[in-house]
């Protein structure tokens, strides 16, 4: 399945850890609102540390091996009358060695947002 979307981001550290920050119109697209409950994923794919945020409908399909729970937080509209932009923010330990040195590939499905240290060229 192609992706919905594609960004290369740059991770950030917060409070010592790898910081993930995703929001705004793509996470959008791929299903993902304010208040919805989501799951993270943390596995290694051919070598590569990946980390997989799934919808709570998504996820709740595939399996429990979540590390990880949460809300989906948001900001309000920037114009009257537009939508809350929604925003995921987790803190990603295992990537902390990578802050500064990556630009992770993230793709965004229906229901789920893979994420890689692998940049999309």
């Amino acid at each position: 399945m192609d992706p919905i979307a594609t960004a290369n981001l740059k991770l950030s550290t917060n409070r010592g850890t790898a910081r993930l920050w995703l929001e705004g119109a793509k996470l959008a697209a791929a299903g993902f609102n304010r208040y919805d409950s989501y799951a993270v994923v943390l596995e290694t794919v051919d070598g590569i540390d990946t980390v997989k945020v799934f919808k709570e409908w998504v996820f709740s399909a595939i399996g429990d091996s979540a590390t990880g729970r949460g809300k989906v937080a948001g900001r309000p509209p920037r114009k009257e009358g537009g939508q809350p932009l929604p925003i995921i923010d987790r803190h990603v330990s295992q990537w902390t060695a990578l802050v500064g040195t990556h630009k992770l590939a993230v793709q965004y499905f229906p229901g789920m947002v893979v994420i890689t240290p692998e940049r999309i060229a």
